[in-house]
């Protein structure tokens, strides 16, 4: 139905009618770049970002369409200090100066805060969406507590949507590319002098650009599937906002996202298919369970009873029949803006946010039917926000305000597996560590199981997989949270000359944490079969997998609360009208996290708060005559607790731990230049060395690098825009090319950066290229554009390890290859 909707609203776009526009409406449509700086509300009040004592990266709505960013993993690449990784919608990771916001679970907050229209959405299922119809993106980095709140340990991602406005426009968008991606889009805006309206939409689809061949005749698997790492998102914004008089704005804002897309191609670097572990290979994923699946039933008069079960037992368990995400996200918000007088202003913010996962992946990456899971993640965020700001048009400003923050959440991790077949396939090291075993994939990619016969004690000989029995294991890890937190802040700026200002700012936290975890882990049946086989009196259950401990589906949970401060000191000092100095000293936090293990859940253990304390200088300069901008700035983090995630491939489980004592220091410079009217270059690099420290007490981590933390990254974009003649009676046409380059260097997927099954981790530096190009009939309000992404087709991957690394089998994920298309385009 939704599918309809937008099908609709596009046809109204795309057929209202086209007006002329002028010379200087249509500068401000394309304009690629203009070197004046951006107006952000970093400080919570607007003001143009050289004027902030802050690093901060600002792009526009205008120049994200220029550099075709509508996801975040594609801001990364022209933003100096943050990478984000995108394993699918439902699991993102922000990365800002080499630190991750890591875990997705409801116990550990985040370390990025990222902001929707003012408003915290960081819980890491829930903060991943679209980037259509912006005003802006600020990514501000450095601990940023004191004016985004605590999960901005180390900085902040802020989204703002463009707000409706008086008079009447609109656009519509409709692009197609290779593996039929098809796109549109647009906004249609309509309002008077008291109420404006905006609704605004972007749909995009594509099919996976790897190939998954299962259910074919080259499969090993049994049931057909998607091609994996495609695209499938609706996703719809109607915004009001109403200006009664002068004084006052109200804003509601809805925003609703549905993801579809196929499963995650997690590609086995072990397990060979076709012959090959490389990561870009075909894959053969998802429905490779036979339909011979027993249960085991238990202990009967004659012995072990196990019954067939039904077809669909693995996708009841699931949840699903296919691999892939099916995700939705309502976010209202509703704001409100009020001039007290000329030096005072009231705002307040309500918002709730709602979203509800799932997610089926083939986590082993290959035919061999070991894990499926599924991911089920339902949260609901509810924020409530006041404040007050004060600017007595001289020489004081700043803010006091309050803030409740609410968050719930579950996340189910339900998993299905043949035991027979992981009992042929996984063995271990006499470290413990385990390692696929050699007699589980035959060299034309069958594989075999144990035979389950009880006369040969259930574990004599290999046999092939297709056409025997297997004994389906099912099982459930599920962790909970419901967090609230308050806190006041109050944040001066007074500038005790014109050239010289002093700010200082801290914000009180009270916070109520509850944690808790239930788990169902399988009982061996082959065990079982084996210890009767030797000792009938005597039947022996033990958890297939070690260290994991059942409760039953039972909940143990833990609560707690805590307090405390987080300042900031910031200084800017004017040198003269083109050149402005800043200095930074702040604290961040990351709030304890109540842990509660699979492998213990009935003992909790508190994981101390995550303490770091930045120490930045900076400088924001204009040059020749205006015509050039340049930012730049260095920073030494000292951190306490730092905690990192790690995966225990011996217990088995990813836990949270803290590594100690860790520091981070770094450079970023970011620059515009405006080489002619026409043609204007950009460039951007970060360099960050950060570290555990190589103490005693840190352990096996002292001394590695932090997780997904490149040492360089870096970015040019070249852009060109100019009238040129065109054959026909068009009017003005202007030619236009953008072309960007990026780089990062190699990074460690996982902090312990150890090998599994003696591969490294790890992805080596790699750059990617884009390009878009066409013509702009302004006169028409018409634009054909070209396009296309990492268009020499590198290799690179996104993720690695993953949660088949517990098992020996670690993954890989591959990155986009080469993607292009042509889009046209309306505005009136």
């Amino acid at each position: 139905m939704v599918h309809y909707i937008t099908l609709a609203c596009f046809v109204a776009v795309w057929s209202a009618p086209v007006v002329a526009q002028s010379a200087d409406e249509d500068q401000t449509r394309d304009a690629v770049l203009r070197i004046a700086p951006v107006t952000v509300n970093a400080q919570k009040r607007e003001e143009a970002e050289f004027e902030v004592p802050l690093t901060i990266s600002a792009l526009t709505g205008d120049r994200l369409e220029t550099l075709q960013v509508d996801t975040f993993d594609q801001l990364a690449n022209f933003t100096p200090g943050l990478t984000v990784q995108v394993i699918s919608p439902n699991n993102p990771s922000f990365v800002i100066r080499g630190i991750s916001s890591e875990n997705g679970n409801f116990q550990d907050p985040s370390r990025v805060s990222v902001y929707l229209n003012g408003v915290d959405v960081s819980r890491s299922r829930g903060a991943s969406f679209e980037l259509f119809d912006l005003e802006r993106v600020e990514t501000v980095k450095g601990p940023q507590a004191t004016l985004f709140g605590t999960a901005a340990l180390v900085g902040a991602v802020s989204v703002v949507t463009a707000r409706p406005e008086e008079g009447v426009s609109g656009e519509g968008r409709l692009s197609y590319g290779n593996f039929n991606a098809t796109e549109f889009g647009g906004f249609f805006n309509a309002g008077n002098e008291l109420v404006q309206g905006r609704i605004a939409l972007s749909y995009r689809t594509r099919d996976g650009y790897v190939e998954n061949i299962s259910g074919s005749s080259n499969s090993q698997a049994f049931s057909a599937q998607d091609d994996l790492n495609g695209l499938d998102v609706f996703a719809i914004r109607p915004s009001l906002r109403l200006t009664p008089d002068d004084a006052l704005t109200i804003d509601l804002i809805y925003n609703f996202e549905q993801h579809e897309p196929p499963g995650t191609a997690f590609a086995s670097a072990v397990i060979p298919s076709d012959g090959s572990t490389d990561p870009f290979r075909d894959l053969d994923l998802g429905g490779g369970f036979n339909n011979l699946l027993l249960g085991f039933n238990g202990l009967g008069p004659a012995g072990p009873e196990f019954a067939l079960l039904p077809d669909n037992a693995v996708s009841q368990q699931l949840g699903r029949d296919e691999l892939g995400l099916d995700r939705t996200i309502h976010d209202i918000n509703l704001s409100a803006t009020y001039d007290l007088s000329e030096t005072l202003t009231l705002f307040g913010v309500a918002a709730y946010r709602e979203f509800d996962n799932l997610e089926v992946f083939d986590v082993d990456g290959s035919q061999v039917p070991l894990f499926e899971f599924a991911d089920n993640t339902e949260g609901e965020q509810f924020n409530l926000e006041t404040r007050l700001s004060f600017d007595n048009g001289s020489n004081l400003k700043g803010f006091v305000g309050a803030n409740y923050f609410n968050e719930e959440g579950f996340q189910s991790l339900r998993f299905a597996f043949d035991e027979t077949i992981f009992a042929a396939c996984v063995g271990e090291t006499p470290q413990g560590q385990p390692i696929l075993a050699p007699t589980c994939v035959n060299p034309d990619g069958s594989f075999n199981r144990v035979n389950i016969d009880p006369a040969t004690s259930g574990v004599a000989p290999l046999i092939p997989a297709a056409g025997s029995p297997g004994i389906a294991l099912f099982g459930e890890t599920s962790n909970f949270g419901d967090h609230n937190s308050f806190s006041v802040v109050a944040d001066v700026t007074y500038s005790v000359t014109p050239r010289l200002e002093l700010t200082s700012g801290v914000r009180y936290i009270n916070e109520d944490r509850e944690s808790g975890i239930s788990t169902i882990v399988p009982n061996s049946p082959l065990i079982l079969l084996q210890s009767l086989a030797v000792d009938p009196t005597m039947p022996v259950f033990q958890p297939i997998l070690a260290g994991f401990v059942d409760t039953g589906g039972q909940v143990n949970s833990v609560s707690d609360s805590f307090d405390a401060f987080v300042p900031r000191f910031n200084g800017l000092f004017r040198v003269n009208d083109d050149l402005n100095i800043y200095g930074t000293i702040s604290k961040g936090r990351r709030s304890p996290t109540l842990s509660i293990t699979e492998s213990d859940p009935s003992t909790p253990q508190l994981i101390d708060e995550e303490i770091v304390w930045n120490y930045e200088a900076g400088f924001k300069a204009v040059l020749a005559g205006g015509r050039a901008r340049i930012d730049g700035a260095f920073y030494f983090q000292d951190y306490e607790d730092f905690r990192v995630t790690v995966v225990d491939v011996v217990a088995g489980g990813v836990n949270a731990v803290s590594a100690g004592k860790a520091t981070n220091v770094g450079l970023e410079l970011e620059g515009d230049f405006a080489v002619s009217d026409a043609l204007t270059l950009s460039a951007g690099y970060a360099w960050t060395e950060g570290e555990i420290d190589e103490d005693a007490e840190n352990g096996l981590l002292a001394g590695n690098r932090f997780a997904l933390q490149p040492e360089h990254s870096s970015s040019i974009v070249v852009d060109y825009r100019d009238e040129i003649g065109f054959p026909g009676n068009f009017g003005r046409v202007v030619g236009f090319a953008t072309g960007s380059w990026s780089y990062r260097s190699d990074i460690n997927f996982q902090a312990d950066a150890t090998e599994i099954a003696g591969i490294p981790i790890s992805q080596d530096g790699f750059s990617l290229v884009n390009l878009r190009a066409g013509l702009d009939f302004p006169d028409g309000g018409l634009r054909i554009t070209l396009f296309g992404s990492n268009i020499f087709d590198e290799d690179y991957v996104i993720d690695g390890g993953g949660i088949g690394g517990v098992f020996g089998t670690p993954t890989f994920v591959p990155g986009p290859p080469a993607l292009y298309g042509l889009e046209l385009s309306a505005r009136f």
